[in-house]
């Protein structure tokens, strides 16, 4: 039997979602736990390869148990025994060649940034703090230049080892939500670091150090070196995950 699982967590206290052999990661945790409510080893699968600190309201897993375990609540059993950064919000039965990585269609991910002169004692691991002056226009210009199928490769991290650096972007833009500017940003998959890397070069657009031929330039160029520095991992979000 299959299932899957909707998962929330603040991503502060851990190394990413994967499991790694320096630091507690949230994959691990789960796995743990269910281990703990199955009586067996469980391995869990994510949807979603999210970085030490950054933040989730909808990532996806999936796990196999026993047919014999139809009646857990899995839901009330996983909460009551994880920690409080970490919370299941649903868990379905699907069927067998569910994959919560391959089936996924797209991924919405959003990066908070409070741009004001001074920064946020509640928020801080939440939101990057940015007190420059930005011209959000020039950043939302910008931004509409990532829409479509490009080569990302200026925006990849470093040590990774994909085949491919080509992506498409299917929506991507800035928004105001109450004190914070927030880009947010769909396709089917990203590159390592892709979306800080994309933020930290915008917010160079946004204080004049770039401008929409240089930004465009960066894109074609297909050098990292080229591109501004990677924003830091508190203000990314993964929002969503359609099938």
């Amino acid at each position: 039997m299959k299932i899957r699982l909707t998962i929330e967590y603040e991503g502060t206290n851990y190394q990413g979602w994967q499991s790694q052999n320096n630091g507690q990661t949230i994959q691990e945790k789960i796995e743990e736990t269910l281990e703990k409510i199955l009586k067996n080893k469980v391995s869990l699968m994510g949807a979603s390869r999210t970085d030490s600190g950054v933040h989730a309201r909808g990532q996806v897993a999936h796990f196999e148990c026993f047919p014999t375990s139809p009646n857990i609540n899995f839901v009330l059993a996983l909460n009551s025994l994880l920690p409080r950064d970490i919370r299941v919000h649903d868990a379905t039965k699907v069927s067998d060649d569910f994959h919560a990585q391959f089936n996924a269609q797209s991924k919405t991910y959003a990066y908070y940034i409070l741009n004001r002169a001074l920064p946020s004692a509640v928020s801080r691991n939440f939101c990057y703090w940015v007190p420059d002056k930005l011209d959000i226009s020039l950043m939302q210009l910008a931004g509409a230049l990532l829409r479509g199928v490009h080569d990302f490769k200026s925006f990849q991290g470093s040590k990774s080892s994909v085949k491919s650096t080509v992506r498409e972007v299917y929506e991507c833009g800035w928004y105001e939500e109450g004190e914070f500017i927030v880009f947010r940003i769909k396709a089917k998959g990203f590159l390592k670091h892709m979306i800080r890397n994309i933020v930290g070069t915008l917010l160079e657009v946004g204080r004049g150090r770039f401008n929409l031929v240089e930004f465009q330039d960066i894109l074609d160029a297909k050098d990292r070196t080229r591109a501004g520095p990677t924003a830091p991992p508190q203000g990314l979000f993964l929002e969503r995950i359609v099938y």
